[in-house]
């Protein structure tokens, strides 16, 4: 029997229809979207996080290295990390990523096909919830050969944050972190991408605007002071004024530079013209 929830709120919390065993599936479907985000996926055998309960299986998806990353978190200890490469997961593309479970750990099977897997090492029956988040956007979530149906309502560790919004309500951060996470790539849990500002177009440059800079407008007054005070300010003052003043003077060179030897061409030109 298969249970389905369509367009979930990330962060993502969701007790298991029942307790897991070996031939049960967990089918997840969506799309990367950051180019260097993640998605993270947890099998644990509860919804606390602080301190976290194990994690018979945590995965991390890294469409820009191609790899998926696999641990477990036993105990408030990582465990021994493992890493598959060549990923077929990219950026913007959909997937089809199947956690299933047998007797000897977990298969991995992407679009299809089998992937990677990742050895027991807490019983398959521990674990009670599903936990996912990233830079990614999930359709669905299908839960296959469970014979139970899915919870109406998750019972919530007192401790640990709110993790599964109801749909119509906006995404909501949640404050916390994983603790001593065991690789790079972090992220807090549940914070939107930073949102991409249109690049405004830069002013002209105007020479009159340097000579009204305060920084220019006050030299005599802050040389003085800084004078009398021993510091060594005014020198760096006056490096900055002459560096804007070489910049000014490099420009006006260049401007007549071209001038002349514009006008040297042209008399150049008309004088074989005439021959």
């Amino acid at each position: 029997m298969s249970h389905q929830i369509t367009s979930p709120v990330l962060p993502f919390m969701r007790r298991l229809p029942s307790e897991m065993q070996p031939g049960c599936r967990i089918r997840i479907r969506g799309a990367m979207s950051r180019p260097n985000g993640d998605c993270r996926i947890h099998l644990q055998s509860g919804d606390c996080f602080d301190p976290m309960d194990d994690v018979a299986l945590h995965l991390n998806l890294l469409p820009a290295t191609r790899e998926i990353l696999r641990n477990s978190y036993i105990s408030g200890q990582w465990g021994q990390e493992e890493r598959a490469a060549n990923s077929p997961i990219n950026f913007e593309e959909d997937f089809d990523f199947v956690i299933g479970a047998d007797s000897g750990g977990y298969n991995i099977e992407i679009n299809g096909h089998h992937f990677t897997s990742f050895n027991h090492r807490l019983p398959v029956q521990t674990v009670r919830f599903v936990f996912i988040t990233g830079g990614c956007v999930i359709r669905s979530v299908m839960f296959e050969h469970w014979n139970t149906a899915v919870p109406s309502a998750i019972s919530v560790n007192p401790s640990a944050p709110v993790l599964n919004p109801v749909p119509s309500s906006p995404p909501i951060p949640v404050p916390f972190q994983i603790p001593s996470w065991p690789h790079g790539n972090f992220q807090h849990f549940g914070m939107p991408p930073a949102p991409m500002y249109p690049q405004l177009p830069h002013p002209a440059f105007n020479p009159a605007m340097l000579l009204q800079h305060p920084l220019i407008m006050n030299f005599p007054n802050e040389m003085q002071k800084n004078i009398e005070n021993g510091s060594s300010m005014p020198y760096k003052i006056m490096i900055t004024v002459l560096w804007k003043i070489s910049c000014i003077l490099f420009k006006v060179l260049k401007f007549i530079l071209v001038a002349v030897l514009g006008g040297v061409g042209m008399y150049i030109l008309a004088k074989r013209l005439r021959l």
